[in-house]
């Protein structure tokens, strides 16, 4: 089980009678609305707002310091067919005379009538508080933050009154009650917490993910995709609540109707994922950045200003500010934007400006009447600008490894990628291979025979260029799960923009980008990892980046997973050659693609997908 951050039921036993307490978190994220009742004096039963199709995960602990861990009652619960209200019983679970947990059942009786949820069959003592509750009652639990007052809990009356209840006299009546402990239900599968269909959103909008599968293989991360494509900057982090948690900036996407879904990649194996149902949401900015890359710019050089807004025929006026919020001054425009684009590029070299970030506030007026179009003095977004100072592309990492356990196959994947990439790419540009190991007619660096993940990691800061050949998935690549690379590792090896947790938590600057990365594995092109290499999820033109003063660069990935058979890696040989050779021939990376994707035997994948530049040629800046 992974990421449980849930409210808890549990009963509490008071000298021979039951009362039901609600115990919640400060931050719950299971299912909302869970009830816990007696039924017979002897069973729990739970129930809960559900959804006719969703299955469930139930389970118990006796404490919650327990050691044993939250033992499972039932996986894959079905909710009710027929009604909205699902209900789970738990028999013989609770007995005064200290009988165990029983036999477990359920069914879809509809809601509890009001106050249902707090039942008693007696009270403390014969002059203690009845705990029978009238209408606006509710029932507290104990509070030993405030033991003074409510040791044993309380009633709050509807005036708002608190009636303590008592504790049982020594020597009463309770004489080895059970207590069942605290019970959580979990929707199977991976919620995205907060967020329902139909919602409009806009700005950032914080998305914490429920995942409640039957695996225990190792998170490697989770994916934001908007409109079945990842969204930018869509990779997950651990929040405070230790919880995978989505940054979602609404205004890198145009106004409108969206569908998103949630992904979550578990150790390297490609098929391990568990995927959310779609929701549709309406996102609704006033103003909106489509172009999210447009956010870095080439330090000291150029950067292109570019945004959306969602009323024509507007002025703009943007103040500029620099790395330490001193307003430097600001930017209008001569005529009105009769569609509501605003476009320019600003040249820094020619203004001496050289600092690694700025933040940008934009205004917009109706051009009719000069009103504001937002609160005055509010502007309608503020965005930093992250700078990437000028860098020269050099040398390459050519790594792959092992797909099995079968050291034939290790060796006929070695010398695939020896024949096919070391070999072609030291004869056209002689003295750029890294690591060592990489020598024309020599060897190919294996994973596992020449190093692993944390060798790799150490050359990437050197290097602007990688091949990878072996397993892959969204958000990693390597042998296996407790010997691979994942998104947030090289995340912080590199530094590029965005980082992980969203656009709007950015690294200072874009540090160490990359020029060509292609991870020749499963599903490699569906996940963030060509943001981790500094590359923009999505596909543009060079003048794209040439406009905001940096470099063009390309990944090369995969949206299906891809199949490879060891016997036949003295074929794949040639694809590999047409590539390579086709780049340092000059060619368009489109090209490229299409000509591997056209070989005989063994062609590339047809699900190779370019992000950044399409149109990349081995010689553009």
């Amino acid at each position: 089980m992974k990421n449980f951050k849930t409210t808890t039921l549990r009963f509490c036993t008071m000298a021979g009678c039951a009362i039901i307490f609600a115990l919640s978190a400060a931050k719950s994220f299971g299912i909302e609305g869970l009830t816990i009742k007696i039924q017979n004096s002897v069973n729990v039963v739970l129930g809960w707002p559900s959804v006719p199709g969703a299955t469930y995960i139930i389970q118990s602990i006796p404490a919650l310091n327990s050691s044993n861990g939250w033992q499972t009652l039932t996986n894959f619960y079905p909710a009710a067919s027929s009604t909205n209200w699902t209900t789970y019983v738990i028999s013989n679970a609770f007995s005064l005379s200290g009988g165990g947990s029983g036999t477990n059942g359920g069914g879809g009786e509809g809601p509890p009538p009001p106050g249902a949820e707090v039942e008693a069959s007696g009270t403390t003592d014969p002059g203690s508080v009845s705990t029978d509750l009238e209408p606006g009652e509710m029932m507290l639990p104990p509070t030993p933050w405030i033991p003074e007052t409510l040791p044993s809990g309380a009633i709050l009356e509807a005036n708002g009154t608190y009636m303590p209840l008592r504790s049982p006299p020594s020597g009463g009546t309770n004489s080895g009650a059970s207590d069942p402990g605290f019970y959580l239900v979990v929707q199977n599968g991976v919620t995205c917490v907060g967020l329902t269909n139909g919602m409009t959103v806009s700005g950032t909008v914080t998305i914490p993910l429920e995942i409640a599968v039957p695996t225990n293989d190792f998170i490697t991360g989770a994916v934001l995709a908007v409109d079945g494509a990842m969204a930018p900057g869509g990779a997950a982090t651990i929040g405070s609540n230790n919880l995978w948690t989505f940054y979602w900036d609404t205004t890198a996407v145009p106004n409108g109707v969206h569908q998103l879904s949630a992904q979550v990649i578990f150790s390297e194996d490609s098929a391990d994922m568990d995927v959310t149902n779609n929701l549709t949401v309406t996102v609704s900015n006033l103003l909106s950045f489509p172009y999210y890359y447009s956010q870095v710019f080439g330090q000291g050089l150029a950067m292109w200003v570019y945004a959306q807004s969602a009323v024509s025929n507007v002025d703009w006026l943007i103040k500029v500010y620099d790395s330490q919020t001193n307003y430097l001054g600001y930017f209008t425009n001569t005529s009105p934007s009769a569609n509501g684009t605003i476009s320019f590029q600003w040249d820094l070299q020619s203004a001496g400006l050289t600092d690694p970030t700025f933040r940008l506030n934009y205004y917009l007026f109706a051009a009719a009447t000069g009103k504001s179009l937002t609160p005055a003095g509010k502007p309608a977004a503020s965005k930093w600008k992250i700078g990437e100072a000028p860098w020269t592309p050099l040398n390459m990492i050519v790594a792959c490894a092992p797909v099995d356990g079968n050291a034939l196959h290790t060796a006929a994947i070695t010398s695939m990628v020896l024949d096919g990439v070391v070999n072609t790419c030291a004869s056209r540009m002689p003295g750029t291979l890294q690591p060592p190991a990489n020598e024309g007619n020599g060897n190919a660096w294996t994973w596992g025979s020449n190093g692993n993940g944390d060798t790799l990691l150490a050359l990437m800061p050197t290097c602007n260029f990688l091949y990878y050949f072996g397993h892959g998935t969204p958000t990693s690549f390597g042998v296996n799960s407790t010997n691979h690379i994942i998104y947030g590792d090289i995340v912080r090896v590199l530094h590029n923009f965005p980082s992980t947790g969203g656009l709007t938590n950015l690294v200072a600057t874009n540090s160490h980008p990359y020029k060509l990365v292609w991870i020749d594995g499963c599903l490699s092109g569906t996940g963030p990892m060509c943001e981790a290499f500094g590359i923009p999820t999505g596909q543009y033109d060079t003048n794209f980046f040439l406009l905001a003063g940096v470099r063009t660069r390309a990944y090369v990935g995969y949206t299906k997973p891809v199949s490879f058979a060891p016997d036949l890696a003295d074929v794949y040989v040639g694809t590999l050659q047409a590539f390579w050779n086709g780049w340092f021939g000059q060619r368009s990376m489109h090209d490229i693609v299409t000509n591997c994707q056209a070989q005989v035997n063994s062609p590339m994948a047809s699900s190779a997908i370019i992000y950044g530049a399409t149109n990349i040629a081995v010689f553009d800046y």
